[in-house]
C-alpha cells in the first residue's frame, strides 16, 4: 500500500460537521442534474423497504428536497396499498429510493422529519404549491398534479414554518398549542 508525504499544512482527516458539509455539497450538485431531469424540486419519490425478516417489498411515499434531504410519509405500505401492520421497533432495510420516472435516487441522501424542513426549502414548497394550484385551475392539471400537490400541502401543515399574512414572508409557525375550552369552563 502506497502513501503520500505527510503535510503539516494538509490534515487528511474530517471532522463529523465538516465531511456532512462536503457531502451535503456534493449533494446539491448532484439535486440540481436531477432537477433538470425531473423537473423543479422538491421531487415525488417512492421509498421501498423490505421488513428485515420478510422478502416481500412495501413503499412510502415522499418528497426530495433540496441538499438530498428526504421528508418519508409513513406509514409504508404493501403494493396493493394496504397497511404491512410492521412492529413498530422492526428493522427495515431501505432498498431504494425511485424518482418519478422509475430511476433509481443515487446515495447521499437523508431522511429528515417534517419539523427539520429549513426555511428556504419551505419558501420553495410554497412556490410550488402556488403553480400547482394556477395549473389545476387553468385546467392544465396531470393525474400526478393532485398527488404531488396533497404532498406538499401535508408537508407545509407539519413543517415549523408558515406565512405571515400581512408580509408575506416565511416565518416560525405558532408552537403552542391552542387553550382547550371545556363545556364546563363555558357555563362559568
Amino acid at each position: 500500500m502506497l502513501s503520500g508525504p505527510k503535510s503539516p499544512a494538509f490534515d487528511t482527516s474530517l471532522g463529523a460537521n465538516h465531511r456532512a458539509e462536503i457531502e451535503n455539497s456534493l449533494y446539491s450538485l448532484r439535486a440540481s442534474r436531477l432537477e433538470t431531469i425531473n423537473g423543479p424540486l422538491p421531487i415525488p419519490i417512492t421509498i421501498v423497504v423490505s421488513h428485515a425478516s420478510y422478502p416481500i417489498e412495501c413503499s412510502a411515499k415522499g418528497l426530495l428536497l433540496s441538499g438530498g434531504h428526504v421528508v418519508i410519509k409513513y406509514p409504508f405500505r404493501w403494493h396493493n396499498g394496504t397497511d404491512p401492520s410492521f412492529d413498530p421497533d422492526a428493522q427495515i432495510d431501505i432498498l431504494r429510493v425511485l424518482l418519478p420516472n422509475g430511476q433509481e435516487l443515487p446515495e447521499g441522501w437523508r431522511d429528515i422529519s417534517t419539523s427539520n424542513v429549513m426555511k428556504d426549502d419551505y419558501r420553495v414548497l410554497h412556490e410550488q404549491v402556488q403553480r400547482l394550484e394556477r395549473s389545476i385551475a387553468m385546467g392544465q392539471d396531470l393525474p400526478e398534479t393532485d398527488d404531488l400537490y396533497e404532498r406538499i400541502a401535508q408537508m407545509m401543515d407539519e413543517s415549523p414554518w408558515m406565512i405571515d399574512v400581512d408580509s408575506g414572508k416565511i416565518v416560525p409557525g405558532a408552537m403552542e398549542p391552542l387553550p382547550q375550552v371545556s363545556a364546563a369552563s363555558m357555563r362559568m
